[in-house]
């Protein structure tokens, strides 16, 4: 089942601050598209709780 991926504005102004930072973008891309496709975060990403 594929999910919808919603963003904050505070996330877009993070990955827009990332980007400017030249870090890379390879694993957060890979950790995005696992969760839209699965929603589910593979075992080398050490899946946690999120809290609000």
């Amino acid at each position: 089942m594929a999910y919808k991926l919603l963003t904050t504005y505070q996330f877009e102004k993070d990955l827009k601050r990332c980007k400017k930072r030249g870090l890379l973008m390879d694993k957060l891309k890979e950790v995005i598209n696992e969760l839209v496709t699965n929603g589910r975060v593979p075992a080398q990403f050490r899946p946690h709780l999120l809290l609000i």
